[in-house]
């Protein structure tokens, strides 16, 4: 896994995330992975299995993103469906949820959203996601910025690696 975090300011919203790759419990010193997109207008910070990213961001490709909560799990709903229709259904830890990954999307509109599985919520003030979302959620608490989250998790979170990736996106 992985950690993306998200601050919302007045006049910009903040992004960062590590870029470790991880294959189990095992670090792919080698190589990297990024979390963060920018499709079109919208900017995704993307954690999970890495198949599922690629599928969902494949889809996205093919599909805009919307930009309401309502449409947005609609839109999941057919990723679902889509994926489910080209690949076996991975299998999950939580019964619950059809997916194994969960992101932030920054909406064209600069309104952030949080998917996890047919979950959405927007997003205000800031959000952490991935396996080291509670020691960067605890870092934005504290003050920090989304940089210093991340890296922080990074120090103690061994499925979070650097270098940190960053990218902000002006309202």
């Amino acid at each position: 896994m992985s950690v993306v975090a998200c601050r919302i300011y007045d006049k910009k919203i903040c992004l960062a995330s590590d870029s470790q790759l991880t294959n189990g419990d095992v670090k792919m010193p080698t190589m990297e992975f990024p979390k963060l997109y920018t499709i079109g207008d919208n900017v995704v910070g993307i954690v999970g299995n890495c198949d599922e990213v690629i599928l969902l961001l494949n889809f996205i490709k093919r599909k805009d993103l919307p930009q309401s909560k309502l449409k947005l799990q609609l839109y999941l709903s057919k990723f679902y469906k889509w994926r489910n229709g080209i690949s076996e259904k991975t299998e999950t830890d939580s019964k619950t949820s059809p997916s194994n990954i969960i992101f932030i999307m920054v909406s064209n509109k600069k309104k952030v959203f949080l998917a996890d599985g047919l979950f959405v919520v927007r997003v205000k003030k800031y959000i952490a996601i991935g396996s080291g979302s509670e020691i960067a959620l605890g870092a934005l608490a504290a003050g920090v910025d989304v940089k210093k989250a991340v890296e922080i998790t990074c120090a103690y979170n061994t499925l979070c690696g650097l270098p940190v990736v960053y990218t902000e996106v002006p309202i």
